[in-house]
């Protein structure tokens, strides 16, 4: 079987690598570089460039541990550019072309565009034709921009690369996972933030809890965030751009240098020629059934182009899920695996499972909400601003999900994701000890509540053994083990 992929970001590095594990001939098609967004100007740099601003953050709380020494100073070229050389230096112990080609994949690099000919046939924009029996389409996406007056004065995420000096005043229109990371940087890095959000509240695929503790964190550290807010026009004046928008309660202007655009991610299909394959599409993406095909049954469509996830990790699963359905005939989804996602704002937030609004709706859940304040590791980092809600099932005793907000909850919701694809029971990993102190600790104590709201707790245990807190969250008092000493 011949398998063309069109895109070689995380999707379509490995459905080119999965097809070709299971013996297809297959052929990945790259626009540019192999690797995509994500090496270029997404999670790699983005996370360096986050790293960056925490470090900010922390020089300025040296004084709550007994150091001295003068705050961190910002130089944003040179931030950028460390950022530029991480990616880099990650791609290159990759060796994603070496790894492709060892595996059997031929790789063509710096095709540029690729468009549909007929159902069988793709050629690229070097005049290159490749025909095949299956065709995975994993060209992702890209910013996008509002159709409002004064839009050309404003920035994508993209141009914020290029940078080359710290804005004293940014404004961020959209509040979601990318806009709130931005405001998150920014905000460390010492620059006046404002954060206008359409609807009413940030995050708004989050939890409900999660989205009203950032919000409110975000504001006490100086984030001037409006929800609800629709935003007018752009002004370029002698001093700079002042952003125009109506909230509930009026009309509110930001003054600020830069504005930048985080309010979507639409699907790169405008070149693809779609119509020549059959395939449909839904407004900026791809349509596919739970299997990941399109509306033509021998392509399918893997990572932000369909729309249903903008994650690195569920893109590179759905790229192995749509690969095994092609070359397989199997009818394996994706959505019957738990993905955990996070984002690298702060404080970090975090996420598996359903949301509580969701998970009732499905059925009876019991809910625990473990506040970081309660957690040794958090009080010993003077990192007690965030908390940790676990759901589970009333009739099975199954951990279901996991929200957390708060340092390292990236980390933490891995734990809980593991723990739902393994079927655990609350009570099973309320048994399981954990290191001393960490953060991750959360998980147990969540997970023993639960436990004892549900009935299900060991015989005898009222309380956790490492962290001495009785499951309705008081303190023990008593002297403490030498096996649970420092």
């Amino acid at each position: 079987m011949r398998v063309v992929v069109i895109g070689g970001g995380p999707a379509g590095l490995a459905a080119a690598l999965r097809a070709a594990e299971l013996g297809a001939e297959v052929t990945l098609l790259e626009r540019a570089r192999l690797g995509g967004i994500c090496f270029e100007q997404g999670p790699a740099p983005v996370r360096a460039l986050a790293h960056a601003a925490r470090l900010v953050r922390d020089s300025t709380t040296w004084p709550q541990f007994g150091l001295r020494g003068p705050h961190a100073e910002v130089d944003m070229h040179a931030v950028i550019e460390a950022a530029r050389v991480t990616a880099a230096r990650i791609h290159e112990s990759k060796n994603l072309e070496g790894y492709a080609r060892a595996r059997g994949v031929t790789v063509v690099q710096n095709a540029g565009a690729s468009h549909f000919v007929d159902p069988r046939t793709v050629r690229t924009e070097r005049r290159q034709i490749f025909t095949a029996d299956r065709f995975v389409i994993a060209t992702g996406g890209h910013s996008r921009s509002l159709t409002i007056p004064g839009n050309e004065y404003a920035s994508s995420y993209a141009e914020l690369w290029a940078l080359e000096e710290l804005p004293r005043r940014i404004a961020i229109v959209g509040g979601a996972s990318t806009g709130c990371q931005l405001a998150s940087v920014f905000i460390d890095l010492g620059v006046e933030v404002t954060l206008v959000e359409t609807l009413d509240r940030l995050v708004p695929a989050e939890d409900r809890d999660v989205s009203l503790g950032l919000e409110r964190t975000f504001r006490a550290r100086g984030v001037r965030v409006s929800t609800s807010a629709r935003v007018e026009r752009i002004d370029h004046t002698s001093e700079g751009l002042v952003l125009k928008y109506h909230t509930p309660r009026g009309v509110s202007e930001a003054a600020v240098d830069v504005v930048v655009f985080a309010i979507g991610w639409p699907g790169n299909i405008d070149e693809l020629n779609l119509a020549a394959a059959g395939v449909r599409t839904s407004g900026s993406h791809i349509r596919v059934d739970e299997q990941l095909r399109t509306t033509a049954p021998h392509v399918f469509a893997v990572g932000d182009i369909n729309g249903l996830s903008m994650l690195v990790q569920s893109a590179a699963l759905q790229g192995r899920v749509a690969a095994e359905n092609a070359v397989l005939g199997t009818r394996r989804t994706w959505e019957s695996i738990p993905i955990s996602s996070g984002c690298f704002t702060d404080p970090e937030y975090a996420s598996v499972g359903p949301t509580e609004d969701l998970a009732r709706r499905r059925g009876p859940v019991a809910v625990a909400l473990v506040p970081y304040d309660q957690l040794t590791r958090a009080v010993v980092d003077h990192h007690t601003d965030g908390f940790c809600k676990m759901i589970a099932d009333r009739q099975s005793g199954q951990l279901v999900a996991v929200h957390v907000l708060g340092e390292n909850a990236s980390e933490i919701v891995q734990i809980g994701s593991t723990s739902i694809a393994a079927g655990l029971t609350v009570e099973q990993i309320s048994d399981i000890p954990f290191a001393y102190p960490t953060y991750g600790q959360v998980i147990a104590l969540g997970a023993l509540r639960l436990a004892h709201e549900l009935g299900r707790l060991p015989r005898g245990r009222t309380w956790d053994s490492t962290e001495m807190s009785d499951v309705d969250g008081t303190r023990d008092t008593g002297p403490i083990s030498h096996s649970h000493a420092p």
